[in-house]
């Protein structure tokens, strides 16, 4: 039995903090493959979300390589009356907001950072 894992972000759309992070109340969902998981995008509207998240598909705690198929509903799903942005984290969790691919560039070039430095300033001792 497959487990599809999604990170659910509440609002009419997403709000940041000064430092660049979500401020949107959020919730992770694990839900089985199957009647459950259709049951859910059947509902999905209902929810007033501004994003969805899809962490994985699992199979046996192993992440599934092609998760379009799950997608592709989720995106149907989204694009019947409801705005939401659909993000896949891959295997390597890859960055994907600038915020984050500025971490890894610092971290690749062994800048160090306050855990709380805004995007701004983080940007600044990348490009230094």
């Amino acid at each position: 039995m497959k487990t599809i894992q999604l990170k659910l972000y509440k609002g009419k759309e997403l709000l940041y903090d000064k430092n660049g992070n979500v401020k949107n109340e959020n919730q992770p969902l694990k839900l089985t493959d199957g009647v459950e998981w259709l049951n859910y995008l059947k509902y999905i509207k209902a929810q007033q979300l501004c994003k969805v998240e899809l962490i994985g598909v699992f199979e046996a705690n192993e992440p599934v390589k092609d998760v379009s198929f799950w997608v592709n509903q989720l995106q149907v799903a989204c694009n019947d009356g409801l705005e939401c942005e659909i993000l896949v984290k891959s295997e390597q969790n890859e960055p994907k907001t600038d915020r984050e691919v500025l971490k890894a560039q610092a971290t690749a070039k062994g800048i160090s950072f306050a855990k709380n430095i805004s995007t701004p300033e983080l940007e600044k001792l990348v490009n230094a």
